[in-house]
Formats: C-alpha cells, structure tokens, sequence
C-alpha cells in the first residue's frame, strides 16, 4: 500500500502509530473473551504475557495480509 520502490510513503511513525492501535484492538479482544469465558482469573500477570504473545503475530499477519505493511 502506498508503495514506492523500497519505501513506504507512509512515515514510520503511522506506521507505528497504526500498528499500536491494531495491537491493541487485538490484545482486549483476547483480553475480553477469556475474561468472559474465565471470569476475573484472567488477571494476571501471565495472562497478559499470554494475550501480548496473540497479539502481536495477529497484529502482523492483518496488516501484512491487507497490504497494509509490505515487509
């Protein structure tokens, strides 16, 4: 998206202001779900490490597979 040659015309910043964003939509879907399924056991600092570890990788594969990030 918005491709030109080996550069983005987007700036890294939105890029990274994007994917925080998404990152985040991401990691409270997990969160709400399994506090919904698990109740208040979900709080925990395990937990957390677990929903940044779907997170993260969901994050990529949207953005990469909407054409969002090229790399």
């Amino acid at each position: 998206m918005l491709k030109s040659g080996s550069r983005s015309k987007l700036s890294a910043s939105f890029n990274s202001m994007v994917g925080s964003f998404t990152y985040s939509i991401f990691f409270l879907i997990y969160f709400l779900l399994s506090y919904w399924i698990f109740g208040t056991q979900v709080v925990d600092e395990i937990w957390f490490t677990v929903f940044g570890a779907l997170a993260f990788p969901s994050t990529w594969y949207l953005l990469k597979g909407i054409g969002f990030w090229y790399y």
